[in-house]
């Protein structure tokens, strides 16, 4: 997962529709880590692939293990 934060301090999220439960929510962009390619890049790949954005500039700020999917948790 990746917070995009701009210049105004908003967080970019992006309103999708899941299938499996047939809701549609807000999610913080995100996926897998391809074989071969870091955490931070893959969060970069998917930001750009999710969004269409690409940062200027990154920083880590933490890792954790993401719930798959939309959760009310």
């Amino acid at each position: 997962m990746v917070v995009l934060i701009d210049d105004q301090d908003r967080v970019l999220m992006m309103w999708r529709h899941r299938f499996m439960a047939d809701r549609w929510g807000w999610e913080i962009p995100g996926g897998l880590v391809d074989l071969g390619e870091g955490p931070e890049d893959a969060a970069l790949r998917e930001l750009l692939e999710e969004t269409g954005y690409r940062p200027t500039t990154s920083r880590h700020v933490v890792r954790f293990q993401p719930t798959v999917g939309m959760v009310d948790s």
